[in-house]
């Protein structure tokens, strides 16, 4: 199972239970995820603008969910290059913001 660390990174988890999941699991899982259609909406109506997730995605962590989910589950013909790198810097930028946040709410506690 791969999981994003505090820094942003990926990282491998080891979980016998994760290995047995069932199809149901799998789809209980995509009701809390974007679809496709909508990924692939923000970054046509988007493209050549400089834009933040937040303004399209209310839920920045269930946007990245989403979009490490849909790369790995979706083909290049779905998904193609220009929109997955397009894609990472969006998950990039996300990742700071709420590494941003996190230090905040650190620091005024």
């Amino acid at each position: 199972m791969l999981v994003v660390d505090e820094g942003g990174e990926e990282v491998m988890e080891s979980d016998s239970d994760s290995d047995c999941g069932s199809v149901a699991d799998s789809q209980s899982l995509t009701g809390d995820l974007y679809t496709l259609e909508d990924i692939t909406t923000f970054l046509d109506e988007t493209f050549g603008q400089s834009v933040k997730v937040a303004d399209f995605f209310p839920d920045p962590e269930k946007f990245l969910k989403s979009a490490l989910t849909l790369q790995r589950a979706v083909g290049v013909d779905l998904l193609d290059k220009r929109k997955r790198y397009r894609l990472k810097k969006y998950m990039t930028a996300t990742r700071k913001m709420l590494g941003q946040k996190r230090r905040k709410k650190a620091k005024t506690c």
